[in-house]
């Protein structure tokens, strides 16, 4: 038997989907199956099903829903009542989220050891779980809830297959591929900096530098922030030509979610020699940011094992 999430929520028996009765059993077979286990309280359930406003009866709904399931589980798990609330337990099923989960944990461990070839089986393999748009058939109350999370480890799993491509030197295949995704995903700053960095492996570094200030541009209108540590730390690489292993072990330790002037922690290997001198208080820079390159503005970076980042700033001589 096999619990699915990763597209329609649907409960699998033998390669056959067993029928379930309407978007309401639906959700609570995915609401429990997201609890991980954990007891689910009939205000949380009710919620998920109709919302802020449950009717008043919703706890006999709810009720008759678990009868419901349970005909269907035959053994595989089991749904139990405690407390004011319910709870699943898996037994011998599978529940694809579960399994995309493990599958991705072992591809992002590869990757942080340099097994890029191993990183990018496990990662594709994680990927090819989902059939389609996840949680498709529930409630949108539910979907409000735990949709975002769920897509967004499903992007952090691809972006880190793509940078285990990348390393493997298959900057061509990916061209394409990423074209499209920052196409989808314009505020997306990690796939447009493996886009700048593919085309620049493939000889096309007016491209690459297009794109970034493509997406600078796009960062400043919409959200009025600067390009991240990926963004810039990959630009920075393509001007002195350093777009190679150093760049990709480094990338993939760059924090995921970083913005200008964050503290960044295991990136020394993506500074630039460039002289050390005299410091700039981060209070002068603000608003600068978006223009910092034009300026011909370079940026001397030196970390710690684990320590913060030091940025220096020097201006353009009049």
């Amino acid at each position: 038997m096999e619990f699915r999430i990763l597209g329609p929520v649907g409960l699998w028996s033998e390669n056959s989907e067993i029928l379930l009765n309407g978007t309401k059993q639906r959700t609570m077979l995915a609401a429990l199956l997201l609890a991980d286990e954990r007891v689910l309280p009939d205000y949380q359930l009710g919620e998920a099903l109709w919302g802020k406003e449950p009717p008043g009866t919703y706890q006999a709904q709810i009720y008759t829903y678990a009868s419901r399931l349970r005909q269907h589980l035959e053994g595989h798990a089991e749904i139990i009542r405690k407390g004011s609330g319910y709870m699943m337990r898996i037994l011998s099923a599978r529940f694809d989220y579960s399994d995309f989960n493990t599958l991705s944990q072992a591809g992002h461990a590869a990757l942080w050891a340099r097994k890029y070839a191993q990183a990018a089986d496990s990662l594709r393999a994680a990927l090819s779980l989902w059939r389609g748009p996840t949680l498709t058939g529930v409630t949108d109350h539910l979907g409000e809830i735990e949709g975002p999370s769920i897509e967004e480890a499903q992007m952090e799993t691809l972006e880190s297959r793509i940078s285990a491509d990348l390393a493997l030197g298959r900057h061509d295949q990916l061209t394409s591929e990423l074209v499209g995704l920052v196409r989808t995903y314009p505020l997306r700053e990690r796939l447009r900096a493996q886009l700048m960095a593919a085309l620049c492996a493939s000889d096309r570094q007016a491209e690459a530098f297009a794109v970034f200030h493509e997406g600078r541009r796009q960062l400043e209108e919409e959200l009025g922030v600067d390009p991240g540590a990926a963004l810039r730390h990959t630009y920075q690489a393509i001007l002195t030509g350093r777009i190679d292993e150093t760049w990709h072990e480094s990338f993939v330790r760059t924090p995921v979610h970083s913005t200008v002037g964050a503290d960044v922690a295991g990136i020394d290997s993506l500074s630039v020699p460039f002289p050390s001198v005299p410091s700039v208080d981060p209070a002068e820079l603000t608003g600068r940011g978006s223009r910092l390159f034009e300026r011909a503005v370079r940026l001397d970076t030196a970390v710690e094992p684990h320590g913060p980042l030091l940025t220096a700033i020097r201006p353009r001589q009049p």
